[in-house]
């Protein structure tokens, strides 16, 4: 229900700027979490090594795939709502990924990676296809650059030795194939289970909605809960439910790809950002399905939330609601 909350909820500049507010809370409050858990030593412990500093307390993968939401959309709200203390969430969003790459947990630090490189693909990609946008000074400082680089630099540094324990604690899951993977193998069985049921209702509907503990593969996994959303659904919705959720992801990107065609992103830096968020979003959310990001509520709510905005603003355009030089209004 957050993409068509999302889609009502764009209807002025001001609506996004309280979206804005509300991720630059989520990075303050992330942050005072952050400390509180290593210096207070509160929270449940989350490491897999007992380093010091990479503890989320309360958080975890909720927070930081939000994060990395942030990060997605930071380029076009900090281009909208320019004022100095985006230097300030700038920093925190740089301490967040060094925090996110030093917990060393693989699908949060993969979406930071897909983030950065659809950024510069696609921007790249479309500066060659439809110009730069030297009459907008649409540019990053070179200055912000270096410092980003520097603080990124002393921040690894500090963390160095977190860093080495976490990996190390971690090494086994980097260098696991693909048939070691206990999401493939849970995968696999739960296919087996469904598809060679004899009852023709768990076959199409599945069985055990969300209560996956024990309940799957014959219990072979003990009490460890199903950790991809392609797992869930077949499990718990059956081959019918799996389709209806592949069929509907895939047709939001459809859905965007259209509404995307009818815009002439030419000297349009609204179009290219919001066009990078949306694609952005979309290959991580595909990401994260294989890490069970339908067990998260913040996450899930925000990534709809902003892809329902974004889409919004490509349908409006073309219907001619919009012209091309309109700032998020």
């Amino acid at each position: 229900m957050c993409l068509p909350i999302g889609f009502d909820l764009f209807k002025s500049q001001d609506d996004a700027k309280k979206i804005w507010n509300t991720f630059r809370l989520f990075l303050c409050l992330f942050m005072i979490n952050y400390i509180i858990s290593n210096i207070l030593n509160l929270g449940v412990d989350n490491t897999y090594s007992g380093a010091s500093g990479v503890n989320l307390g309360n958080l975890m993968d909720d927070a930081m795939h939000t994060n990395i939401c942030i990060m997605a959309i930071a380029p076009l709200m900090m281009y909208f709502f320019k004022n100095k203390s985006n230097k300030f969430y700038f920093f925190l969003m740089l301490i967040s990924m060094v925090v996110i790459f030093a917990v060393m947990k693989r699908t949060p630090i993969a979406c930071i990676v897909l983030t950065i490189v659809c950024f510069i693909i696609l921007w790249r990609y479309m500066s060659f296809r439809y110009g730069r946008l030297s009459n907008y000074k649409f540019r990053i400082p070179i200055k912000y650059i270096i410092l980003g680089i520097i603080i990124i630099v002393a921040l690894t540094f500090l963390f160095r030795d977190s860093i080495i324990q976490q990996y190390m604690a971690r090494q086994d899951r980097f260098d696991a194939g693909l048939q070691s993977e206990g999401r493939t193998q849970e995968l696999i069985l739960i296919w087996e289970d469904i598809i060679n049921n004899p009852k023709d209702k768990v076959f199409f509907l599945g069985q055990e909605t969300f209560n996956t503990v024990g309940t799957y593969a014959g219990g072979s996994f003990g009490d460890r809960m199903i950790h991809d959303n392609f797992g869930i659904m077949l499990n718990g919705a059956g081959v019918l439910g799996l389709l209806y959720y592949i069929v509907i992801q895939f047709y939001l990107l459809f859905l965007f790809l259209r509404y995307a065609n009818r815009v002439n992103y030419r000297n349009n830096p609204t179009s290219r950002l919001l066009y990078i968020a949306y694609i952005t979003y979309w290959l991580m959310y595909l990401i994260t399905s294989f890490s069970g990001s339908i067990w998260l509520a913040l996450y899930p709510a925000m990534h709809y939330t902003i892809s329902g905005m974004i889409l919004r603003y490509f349908y409006d355009y073309g219907k001619g609601y919009i012209g091309p030089e309109r700032r998020l209004a």
